[in-house]
């Protein structure tokens, strides 16, 4: 009897064991997953000229950070794009336009400037027949014909302040939420290429010209076994994929 315990108890700590090791690979694969999938749609709909706002990040000690920028869509499969029917003045709160089909309270919209390729991201705080209000206001005049987009953002970061750690998903301008737990190193690493090499890659992007031609970023996770007591238990693992942003290659 005492042998047939001994049995049993091993196989159920073996078994155990199995399932911490298979909601690690689960959290790190769906992880994985999601970030490469967000990021292959990385600055869709937006503007593809002047100063990128597809993708922004981090490089940190403790783990990098990405945010993801990109244009909603209707449901013909066409971008929603609207310009300004009136000029704005810096600081304003609001802008004329056609129609607000597309804008939603809470989501993120990008006012941008035609004449030099430049704007900036507002969060939209109401959507009314042919006004589009935000906040913060304007940084800057936008003479009438300037082009708003609405955005869908997302920012992945980890958060170590808790423990197991989390990967946790910003979308606009909300509440954090975890998205997974147990992922305890978070990587990116971008390759540069201006159409006449096979790219250089780097940490992160130094300035506006490298992130245009930004051609692929490769993410690594770290996760670790959540849950565990005994010693064999704890388990590690590292994957990594790639994915290219359509909206940021070199033309």
């Amino acid at each position: 009897m005492l042998g047939v315990a001994t049995f049993f108890s091993q196989q159920a700590h073996a078994m155990r064991g199995h399932g911490f090791r298979l909601e690690m690979q689960q959290a790190l694969r769906g992880a994985l997953d999601a970030m490469t999938r967000d990021l292959r749609l990385a600055g869709a709909c937006l503007p593809s000229v002047g100063t990128p706002v597809g993708i922004s990040g981090t490089d940190g000690v403790d783990g990098d950070s990405i945010t993801i920028n990109a244009g909603m869509v209707q449901s013909n499969m066409t971008c929603v794009k609207v310009s300004t029917t009136a000029d704005a003045a810096a600081g304003a709160t609001a802008v004329s336009v056609p129609s607000t089909t597309g804008f939603v309270v809470g989501k993120m919209a990008l006012i941008w400037d035609n004449s030099n390729s430049t704007g900036e991201f507002v969060v939209v705080s109401s959507a009314n027949g042919t006004v589009v209000g935000f906040s913060p206001g304007l940084g800057r005049d936008y003479a009438s014909g300037s082009a708003v987009y609405p955005v869908d953002r997302r920012k992945y970061y980890l958060d170590k302040t808790v423990d197991p750690p989390l990967l946790m998903l910003q979308v606009d301008e909300q509440a954090p939420q975890p998205f997974a737990a147990g992922i305890r190193d978070l990587q990116f690493q971008y390759v540069i290429a201006d159409g006449t090499n096979a790219g250089v890659t780097v940490d992160l992007p130094a300035d506006a010209a490298a992130w245009r031609m930004l051609n692929e970023i490769t993410v690594s996770a770290t996760a670790e076994t959540v849950g565990g007591v005994l010693p064999s238990d704890n388990a590690t693992l590292t994957q990594t994929a790639r994915a290219k942003p359509r909206n940021m290659v070199v033309q």
